[in-house]
């Protein structure tokens, strides 16, 4: 997993929070069904004792945070009353639960009882073969505070920030494996995650902050979702030239690292609306990169890796706006092209949606 440069986690926290200079974070966004729900849990140890109320906190937490989606199960599904048997297992582990956060994650027990507690909402919440990882890590997150959401988001955004494909996909699951990445994380990052616990508390319903800090697995999550969520949130784009199979030694594939994509049919769409052919497109996004500040990581065969934020933020664009549309640079190194051999062949990657 990659170091980060101090402030780094500090200045994408605070995009997610909607802090800006010395401004209070928003009180009225969505991400605020959070907090209602984990304060609700915490000033309720034994949440049966009023089970109705209790099924309403986590049901409409679920539902602001989008697990109750058209072809979602538990949408199809359920109903309110689904949720009392989550909360039995809720009230069961409390005592074990609440005191685990991220500074416990490379402690082998904590872990065990971690899965353990997933496993035990996992059959709670869904039967088998419905998909779990996200709605079971929203649910531990939002009444222990123990756990990121493992959101696709999140894990995009983690994904990011991997050495390995091994570590990437460590991400899909929660595992020995990626609760120790997340605590290897947490403790190369302690000071500022730990800061940034101990500076923002939660939000009551009434509206006011109290005096309850952030879990360090929320913070991480917040800074996972939002590295996930926007293209340029703590990385700088980076557009990497790989070598195509199709020509080997010849052509390469254009793709943007590390952010939101346009895909192939998308762009062959885009070509036809504005009566450009792909190809055109391909070559000014080529272009426009290669009017950026150029360096290279590898040797020049095995890839060479083009920075375009700079030029991106000199056109007044977004870093993640090369999805957007065609690029506004002509082609711009025919004769470099020419002279290596070099040529973009294809765009690709996933659009953001939320």
């Amino acid at each position: 997993m990659r170091t980060l440069e101090p402030g780094n986690i500090t200045g994408v926290v605070r995009d997610f929070l909607h802090v800006s200079g010395g401004e209070q974070p928003s009180k009225t966004s969505r991400s605020r069904s959070w907090d209602y729900c984990y304060n609700y849990f915490r000033d309720h140890p034994e949440p049966t004792q009023d089970v109705e109320r209790s099924c309403l906190q986590l049901g409409y937490y679920l539902a602001s945070w989008g697990m109750l989606r058209g072809s979602t199960y538990l949408f199809a599904e359920t109903n309110m009353y689904h949720y009392a048997k989550a909360v039995q297992v809720i009230e069961d582990l409390n005592p074990i639960m609440c005191e685990i956060d991220a500074e416990s994650y490379l402690n082998p027990r904590a872990r065990a009882e971690i899965i353990g507690a997933y496993w035990a909402l996992r059959k709670a919440l869904v039967p088998d073969g419905v998909s779990h990882v996200t709605l079971v890590g929203k649910v531990m997150l939002g009444v222990w505070g123990c756990l990121p959401s493992f959101d696709t988001y999140f894990r995009r955004g983690f994904g990011k920030m991997a050495d390995t494909r091994g570590e990437r996909t460590a991400f899909n699951t929660v595992s020995d494996r990626s609760l120790i990445l997340l605590g290897e994380f947490h403790g190369r990052h302690y000071d500022e995650i730990a800061g940034l616990s101990a500076e923002y508390t939660t939000l009551d319903f009434g509206g006011e902050f109290t005096a309850r800090r952030l879990p360090l697995a929320k913070v991480i999550d917040m800074y996972g979702f939002q590295l996930g969520y926007a293209p340029d949130a703590g990385f700088d784009p980076v557009l990497t030239i790989r070598r195509c199979p199709a020509h080997p030694g010849k052509i390469p594939a254009l793709r943007e690292s590390g952010g939101a994509h346009l895909s192939p049919l998308r762009t062959r769409q885009r070509g036809r609306s504005s009566g450009r052919s792909p190809a055109g497109i391909y070559l000014d996004a080529f272009g426009w990169a290669f009017s950026a500040t150029v360096r290279s990581r590898r040797r020049p065969g095995a890839g060479l890796y083009v920075a375009a934020n700079g030029l991106l933020k000199r056109l007044g664009r977004r870093p993640g706006s090369l999805r957007l549309g065609a690029a506004r640079q002509a082609w711009c190194a025919p004769s470099w092209s020419q002279a290596s051999g070099w040529h973009p062949c294809r765009l690709r990657g996933t659009r953001r949606i939320r």
